[in-house]
């Protein structure tokens, strides 16, 4: 998902996404992200209490979450399991 925009002849890339970029990106409903965000604890900005705004990171993080429940049919404990090994591996 990159979205550009050109100020003053330069491109600067879109650092924040809101939820409805997101569910179109991915093509999963709202209130499934904000079920997974729960669930899988994922860190999105909220710069008040209705909105929220995610980074690269966390779509690339939901990204990993569509291909652990949608296509190697996880469970959700499961899928949690599997992101926590992941990161052990990387530390």
């Amino acid at each position: 998902m990159k979205h550009i925009r050109v100020v003053d002849d330069e491109p600067i890339e879109k650092v924040y996404f809101s939820i409805g970029e997101v569910e179109k990106e991915l093509n999963i409903p709202a209130y499934t992200l904000r079920f997974w965000e729960r669930e899988f604890d994922l860190k999105i900005r909220k710069p008040n209490k209705k909105d929220r705004k995610y980074t690269h990171d966390n779509i690339a993080d939901l990204k990993e979450i569509v291909k652990l429940l949608k296509v190697k049919r996880y469970t959700i404990e499961g899928a949690k399991i599997e992101l926590k090994n992941a990161s052990k591996e990387q530390d």
